[in-house]
């Protein structure tokens, strides 16, 4: 079946212009059915994310620096695993930090993300971000006791792996995305589109 990318809340920019880069017409009603706003005032963000700008870590939250592309999931349990994807040894399992767990990423790295998150988690790459699944909070927004967190912060693009990785069917994303170039949904509009 044919299935395209929806933006279930309103999307706000601070372009004029959205490119819909599709081999088919997706209906702007289609793709932002709770609306979109462009030409909004833009945001002045620094040049470079820096994770603690007084150099340190909040208080009690833990930091796991990964030094190359990484594959992270994470589990409904409150663990999270990571695996460096050039490397055969077993996904490394670990609980995510209280107040919050920071996953920062070396320069060059590329981390790859999926699961269930339960817990407070900034994850942040200095090149991109790439979803390859469903990420989501255990307790769904909204619902009584929700205090799940999920940010995404790459300073190149965050980018939604093609169908052949994500799988067909939906794929439903909880979390904050900032993408400082762009935000990339590959083949979106092809017949295998997830």
């Amino acid at each position: 079946r044919d299935a395209t990318v929806m933006f279930r809340g309103i999307v706000t920019t601070a372009s004029h212009a959205v490119n819909i880069d599709s081999t088919g017409y997706v209906p702007r009603s289609k793709l932002f059915p709770a609306g979109i706003e462009t030409g909004v005032r833009r945001i002045v963000l620094p040049k470079r994310f820096v994770a603690f700008p007084d150099g340190s870590p909040p208080r009690g939250a833990r930091v796991r620096r990964l030094e190359r592309d990484a594959r992270v999931t994470f589990y409904a349990d409150g663990t999270y695993g990571w695996r460096y994807l050039d490397s055969a040894e077993p996904e490394q399992r670990e609980q995510l930090g209280e107040p919050a767990e920071y996953i920062l990423a070396d320069r060059g790295a590329v981390l790859h993300v999926k699961g269930v998150v339960n817990g407070k988690v900034l994850v942040h790459s200095p090149k991109d971000i790439v979803i390859e699944d469903d990420l989501v909070y255990a307790v769904p927004p909204g619902a009584a006791g929700a205090d799940d967190y999920l940010g995404l912060v790459a300073d190149r693009s965050v980018e939604i792996a093609a169908p052949d990785v994500t799988g067909p069917g939906d794929l439903t994303i909880d979390g904050a995305i900032y993408a400082r170039r762009d935000f990339v949904v590959r083949h979106y509009y092809s017949s295998s589109s997830g």
